[in-house]
């Protein structure tokens, strides 16, 4: 999917299903998987009963069984408090709108051998090797998938660029492969 996309998003459980359409606005990655947050549109309502009744039973575990009659709105504004203040703890990842793949791959750049450090579908973040010249477009090669690269960024030790060839890439058998093995080195 390309950043900014409308998706479709099918939820179920039990016999409740809600069908809802809504963006991708970050992707988070950990060892092994991706976790998606997701800006839901407003569904219709009676996919939105749906949808609430899902969250409600299942999905969100935070959410009281029970809730005592005689408790007042400043009890529970306090216990919403007391459940966010515990449940706050630093995030194990970085935010993007995209998956990112943390790499140390060598491959091929039309100067010579380079190493990428990150590729998150969009850029790809090379480490600055010395006595190498910057190119404003180059190549980067690795398991026979060619990367055509367009300079974004310098930083200290890092270049950042562009993928400019991404649809095509997207369609490549060789490409989905490699992004498999790295998946799965992450993932180790």
């Amino acid at each position: 999917f390309k950043e900014g996309e409308a998706l479709s998003f099918q939820i179920q459980k039990g016999t409740e299903a809600a069908t809802l359409t809504g963006k991708v606005v970050r992707v988070l990655s950990f060892p092994g998987r991706w976790i998606y947050g997701v800006s839901l549109d407003i569904p219709p309502e009676k996919e939105y009963l749906s949808y609430l009744q899902i969250i409600y039973d299942g999905f969100n575990q935070s959410l009281p069984q029970f809730r005592d009659p005689f408790s007042t709105l400043f009890d529970q504004l306090i216990e919403n408090i007391t459940r966010r203040v515990a449940s706050n703890k630093p995030q194990e990842s970085s935010q993007s709108k995209t998956p990112q793949l943390f790499l140390e791959e060598e491959g091929t750049l039309k100067e010579g051998k380079g190493v990428a450090e990150r590729f998150d579908f969009h850029t790809m973040t090379l480490k600055k090797i010395e006595n190498l010249p910057l190119s404003k477009e180059t190549t980067f090669e690795v398991d026979n998938v060619q990367f055509q690269l367009s300079f974004r960024q310098e930083q200290e030790e890092i270049v950042i660029y562009e993928v400019v060839n991404l649809s095509e890439l997207i369609e490549n058998q060789k490409f989905e492969r490699l992004i498999q093995k790295w998946s799965q080195k992450e993932g180790e």
